[in-house]
């Protein structure tokens, strides 16, 4: 017999792959970048200085996986790379102009889509859909600070 928790579990596991792929084809393709630079970019937004070694950390990838992602992303002038002044041994990111306007434009569309998505909801079904995502929100963030 099947707990409520391993009920849970195995419905968020079902939905992750199906909710990457809407979300992959709204924000990539017409960018031709691809999931994993697309998450990059939004971390990089969200971190007030971003070296490296912490983005290489934060995104539990390899150095040598985050240099190729940031060369192309470099090379598509969505991200600037350069030494910092106050630490020659670090190498900081942050988005260029474009790489913000690409983002504005891929959260918009998502926005669209999932709102597409969630409008054949009753708004008891969207107050039960946000209680559940709050608490979510929540279980993770505590559980981010364990980490």
């Amino acid at each position: 017999m099947c707990s409520l928790l391993d009920e849970a579990t195995g419905k968020v596991l079902f939905l992750i792959p199906m909710w990457k792929r809407t979300v992959q084809v709204v924000k990539c393709s017409p960018y031709n970048i691809r999931m994993s630079q697309m998450m990059l970019m939004h971390s990089i937004k969200n971190c007030t200085v971003c070296t490296m070694s912490e983005l290489a950390k934060r995104e539990q990838i390899s150095a040598q996986q985050l240099t190729r992602s940031i060369d192309e992303l470099v090379n598509k002038n969505y991200v600037f790379r350069y030494i910092n002044p106050n630490n020659r041994r670090e190498t900081l990111v942050e988005l260029t102009e474009e790489g913000k306007q690409v983002l504005d434009h891929v959260d918009q569309d998502v926005f669209r889509s999932m709102k597409t998505a969630f409008s054949q909801f009753s708004d008891q079904q969207l107050q039960q859909l946000i209680q559940a995502f709050d608490l979510l929100l929540e279980v993770m963030e505590q559980r981010k600070e364990t980490l």
